[in-house]
Parts: C-alpha cells; sequence; structure tokens
C-alpha cells in the first residue's frame, strides 16, 4: 500500500500532538505533587504524628529563618539548598500578602514574603490544609507571621505544604 504525503503528514501531526500532551500531562503533575505535598497514605509525611487543627507541628524544624534568607540560600547554591530544605520541616517568617483559593490545587494558600518600596519580593506561597484555614482567614496584608509547613523547591518559587501558622510576631 502506498502513503500519500497527506498521510505522512497527518501522521507527523498525531505523534506531535501525542508529544505536546504528554509534556502538558507532565507539567500538571508536577505542579499538583508540588502544590499538594507529597504526604504518605495515613496524612504523615516526613514530620511525624499529624498535629491537631490549627496547632503547629510537633517535631521540630529543621530551619527557622525568614523568607529573605531562604531565597538567598538558594540563590547561593541551589543545589545544597534542595538538598537541606526539600521536604523537610521549616518555619519561614514574613510579610502576609494575599490569602487565596489556589484553584490548580483544590486548596486555600497564603502568599507571604518582604515588602521593598511596597512590592512584595521573595514569595513563598503556603498551602493549607482545609481544616487549618480559620487563622489564616482573619490575616491581614502587611501583618508579619511566621509558618511551619513541609518545603517543596521548584526552579523559581518556594512552596510550603501542610502549613500552620506559628505566630503572629
Amino acid at each position: 500500500m502506498i502513503k500519500s504525503s497527506r498521510s505522512r503528514h497527518i501522521g507527523r501531526s498525531a505523534w506531535y500532538f501525542a508529544g505536546a500532551a504528554a509534556g502538558l500531562l507532565a507539567g500538571c503533575m508536577l505542579m499538583m505533587t508540588i502544590a499538594c505535598g507529597n504526604s504518605e497514605e495515613d496524612g504523615e509525611g516526613k514530620g511525624g504524628t499529624k498535629p491537631a487543627p490549627g496547632k503547629p507541628a510537633g517535631p521540630a524544624a529543621v530551619a527557622s529563618m525568614t523568607v529573605a534568607q531562604i531565597h538567598a540560600a538558594i540563590q547561593k547554591d541551589r543545589k545544597a539548598a534542595n538538598e537541606k530544605y526539600q521536604g523537610e520541616l521549616v518555619e519561614l517568617e514574613g510579610v502576609v500578602d494575599e490569602w487565596y483559593l489556589n484553584k490548580t490545587a483544590g486548596k486555600h494558600a497564603l502568599r507571604i514574603g518582604e515588602l521593598k518600596d511596597g512590592k512584595l519580593i521573595n514569595p513563598v506561597e503556603c498551602f493549607v490544609e482545609p481544616a487549618d484555614e480559620k487563622p489564616f482567614a482573619q490575616l491581614t496584608r502587611g501583618q508579619r507571621v511566621k509558618v511551619r509547613g513541609t518545603c517543596a523547591i521548584d526552579l523559581v518559587l518556594v512552596y510550603l505544604n501542610d502549613t500552620k501558622l506559628v505566630a503572629k510576631p
């Protein structure tokens, strides 16, 4: 059977479409993994036991720092920062920018950072489980807070999963 040039073109288009779809699917899966965390089936991640709603996690955090400090560590040596903080419980202090529903993750998130000349720099997206939302919903923009969660670092952003409110310094 002889194939026409049109059928070869359609075949190439189908392969192109399949490749693009596979890339899109992989990207969505990565984003959902980052946004939803990688906790184990029983609801416990590396942090140990699951704390009561609204209470900070029990185990000690690997580090307690400002959002500017974690961003500086990543800029200085991304590989070392990933090895030290990725998947670990950390406490971060910063200024509240926004409390919003992240439609991709399907849960609420708090964006914190530092203000410089009225603009937010060094942002961190903090994903909050539904049972822990109440204290976060009462925060106001510009308010200084300390949060605790499991760290996830991607190419450009820092995330905290299973975030708990530690303090309003």
